[in-house]
């Protein structure tokens, strides 16, 4: 009686990504240094994964695993033109469906290419070293900076500041502290009144930044503690108003437009390693990029 012959083993591709994103949650997946994957970190691998269920729904791709392990010459040469098929596609989506450009493209490959690391070094699942095909694009970003004189518009014209809605008044505040203390945003985002430390005539932030985990000790101006003394009492433990960083970068541009900061300013961007300009309004330029990184780009 002839045997029959074994099917490859399939796994479901989101199911394994639903408990990679899981292991980094409950810390069964850890940094190579043995720290925790950070909260953002874990975002960002949870937005790959509903970009990759879009592409799916959209394109009618199905994406699934094979153990390779068995695999002879000829099936693996199937599967390596499987994968170069996904990233084709995959890419085409990124940048000519959604217009999206190398750092996002590059961003979003990264934490592919994460998660088959994760497959075959943690769970051992033997599914092929074809990610290594995927390249990761990288978009050097101009940091454009503000101006001394015009921070110090923002800090000191008290006529200025007397037109501003009370919103706009309260991101004011916030991007002039993010000036002066150089924290990244989400850093900046939160800080609590356990982060000051007042001694004599002096107040001091220290704070460990969330991303780099280097501690930080500033001596503050006047004029940060005067922000700081003006939300003392209307915002719990935390030190300023808090943003979501969209809505952050939608306030700033208005407040640069009421500033009438609006010099002409080349922004690029690159897409497949190919240049293209986005717009030339100075304000605009200067809040997207800023606010990706740290406020000190801005001062």
């Amino acid at each position: 009686m002839m045997k029959a012959l074994s099917l490859p083993k399939e796994y479901s591709f989101f199911d394994l990504y639903h408990k990679f994103v899981k292991d980094c949650n409950t810390g069964r997946r850890l940094q190579s240094n043995g720290k925790k994957i950070a909260e953002g970190t874990i975002k960002n691998y949870c937005s790959t994964r509903k970009l990759l269920q879009n592409f799916c729904n959209e394109k009618k791709f199905k994406l699934r695993l094979y153990n390779v392990g068995q695999f002879g010459q000829r099936k693996l040469l199937t599967e390596k033109n499987y994968w170069t098929k996904f990233y084709k596609k995959f890419t085409d989506y990124l940048y000519q469906d959604c217009g999206n450009f190398d750092n996002y493209a590059g961003f979003n490959v990264k934490n592919i290419r994460t998660f088959f690391g994760y497959l075959n070094k943690q769970l051992l699942l033997n599914v092929g070293e074809f990610y290594k095909q995927f390249y990761v694009r990288k978009d050097e970003v101009e940091i454009v900076a503000l101006l001394p004189e015009e921070l110090n518009f923002f800090i000191y014209d008290k006529a200025f500041e007397e037109k501003l809605t009370p919103q706009l008044k309260k991101v004011k505040d916030v991007f002039v502290f993010g000036c002066t203390v150089a924290l990244r945003f989400s850093d900046l985002n939160n800080l609590k009144k356990t982060n000051i430390h007042v001694a004599g005539d002096h107040w001091y932030l220290t704070v460990r930044s969330k991303k780099t985990l280097t501690d930080t000790r500033i001596c503050l101006s006047d004029y940060a503690v005067n922000i700081l003394v003006k939300y003392k009492r209307i915002n719990g433990d935390f030190l300023l108003p808090r943003f979501n960083i969209v809505n952050m970068n939608l306030y700033l541009k208005k407040l640069f437009d009421n500033a009438g900061f609006t010099n002409d300013n080349r922004k690029v961007r690159n897409r497949r390693g190919v240049m293209n300009e986005i717009f030339r309004k100075r304000n605009n330029s200067n809040i997207v990029l800023g606010l990706g990184k740290s406020f000190a780009n801005l001062s």
